[in-house]
């Protein structure tokens, strides 16, 4: 079996060992022999010693899936820093009133635009277009990327 079986079976378990840490799992990437895991705190930013004993307790619990997966494998546990995408609903919420960069894919045409996130209903992001002061809406279906601007770069 490979790391990436492994993991798609436990990545419930993974997600409450991040829990009893008080981190919640960000996102969780795993391609041949490689794992990332991004993690951050729900009220504030994860710490370099939390992401050190998230890492630990997970490759302690992957120990117990040696034989399964097959050879080695590199495991990083990292936040998802500064300029952290926009993943789910959650974190559209949690970035409303702040500055956000976003690509669009409409009619065939990919955008870039800069604003600040005035609001997420689930279905639709609202924001403010940091060089004309328009105020514009995307369906969450045309949206490709979206992740904050804290720097307004």
């Amino acid at each position: 079996m490979s790391l990436m079986k492994v993991i798609s079976r436990t990545s419930k378990d993974i997600e409450k060992m991040a829990a009893a840490l008080g981190l919640e799992i960000f996102e969780i990437k795993c391609s041949n022999m490689f794992l990332g895991i991004t993690a951050d705190r729900c009220e504030s930013h994860i710490t370099l010693d939390e992401c050190a004993a998230l890492s630990r307790k997970i490759a302690e619990f992957l120990d117990e899936y040696e034989a399964e997966i097959n050879g080695e494998y590199a495991l990083e546990v990292t936040s998802p820093g500064m300029y952290r995408p926009l993943l789910k609903a959650r974190h559209y919420e949690q970035s409303i009133g702040k500055q956000i960069r976003i690509v669009t894919k409409v009619d065939g045409k990919k955008r870039r635009y800069t604003g600040v996130l005035e609001s997420f209903n689930g279905k639709c992001v609202r924001m403010t277009l940091k060089d004309t002061a328009e105020t514009v809406e995307w369906s969450i279906e045309h949206i490709l990327e979206a992740q904050l601007n804290p720097n307004n770069a």
